[in-house]
């Protein structure tokens, strides 16, 4: 059984979405409540591959590199796809980005944390948040991660 946490700090990239854009705040909101009522889904996303539910299309096959070092962080991000009323797919301007905590040692049951969902101001052009490691926002992340263990 996996387990769904998410950081307190995430209220503030909800917040920062609402303000952006309301119907994307609105697809987020659901798929976190998705998420805290499908125990399924929560499994599925630690499965690197694609996925599907209701409107969503997931894509969950990046693993964050840049946020592994030594190989000690498990972060990923996912990205999402809707389809409109005349079956175009469109991706979300936002990503889901969050920590995998295997079963084990120090936890009975395996975590999901979600650390953080940021906004993409145009989708294939410029970018709010380009995961580079000196932002501030990767910085909160990476904390977010570490407090998590």
């Amino acid at each position: 059984m996996t387990v769904l946490f998410v950081c307190k700090s995430v209220q503030q990239c909800l917040e920062n979405l609402r303000q952006r854009d309301i119907n994307a705040h609105g697809r987020a909101f659901a798929l976190l409540r998705e998420l805290k009522l499908s125990k399924g889904l929560l499994e599925d996303f630690c499965i690197h591959g694609d996925l599907d539910i209701n409107e969503f299309t997931f894509g969950n096959t990046t693993r964050l590199i840049v946020f592994r070092d030594n190989g000690n962080r498990n972060i990923w991000r996912l990205k999402l796809w809707t389809t409109d009323a005349n079956g175009n797919e469109r991706l979300e301007p936002f990503r889901f980005i969050y920590g995998i905590f295997p079963a084990g040692q120090h936890r009975r049951e395996q975590e999901v944390a979600i650390l953080a969902i940021p906004y993409r101001s145009k989708i294939d052009e410029e970018r709010s948040y380009d995961y580079q490691l000196d932002d501030p926002l990767s910085e909160r992340i990476q904390n977010d991660y570490d407090n998590q263990l």
